[in-house]
């Protein structure tokens, strides 16, 4: 098994900020109101990231990658760019999945790491600014079995999409699967 720059709980993880607005919809959920909740965090995106629907798809990617350090757009390649123009106007078109992302992970936890019972690569950027390789340390430090990789000068992008090779290589010859040339 293996996880890629992937979130833990961040409000056990990271400072959290009292301005913070997703504090307020993350308290809807404590308080039990996850309907709340979601259409809070929809609401939320419609205002961060509707207006993108209406770039062209060159723009669109521009747009999305705005302060992402230069750096971290190595894996963005021409097609990759197509791909990712297309899954962003699939994902805009509702924000169901921003929603429940957002809630699943700034809500409290009913799963326990621990109890992974197989082996868990992990890989973190250590200049990721969506996910910080706290989360990573985090989950190292809760999983028996776990590896942690830290990617030297790696952002968010370069960490899930910078290393598919190496990445599924190494879930390949841990599942026992041959690896494919």
């Amino acid at each position: 098994m293996g996880v890629v720059a992937g979130i833990g709980p961040w409000r056990l993880i990271e400072p959290v900020s009292h301005s913070d607005p997703e504090l307020a919809l993350l308290s809807l959920v404590d308080a039990g109101d996850i309907t709340g909740a979601l259409d809070g965090f929809k609401r939320q995106a419609a205002v961060d990231f509707a207006s993108m629907l209406h770039l062209d798809d060159a723009a669109m990617v521009d747009a999305y990658s705005d302060g992402v350090p230069p750096g971290d757009l190595q894996w963005l390649s021409a097609e990759a760019r197509t791909i990712l123009a297309a899954d962003l106007r699939e994902a805009l078109t509702s924000f169901d999945g921003y929603a429940r992302d957002n809630v699943a992970w700034g809500a409290t936890w009913d799963i326990e790491p621990a109890a992974a019972s197989q082996p868990v690569a992990l890989w973190y950027g250590d200049e990721d600014r969506l996910v910080s390789p706290d989360h990573g340390h985090w989950f190292a430090e809760r999983i028996p079995s776990a590896h942690l990789t830290i990617r030297n000068g790696a952002g968010h992008g370069m960490t899930c999409f910078g290393y598919w090779d190496e990445t599924f290589a190494a879930l390949r010859t841990a599942s026992g699967l041959p690896l494919v040339p």
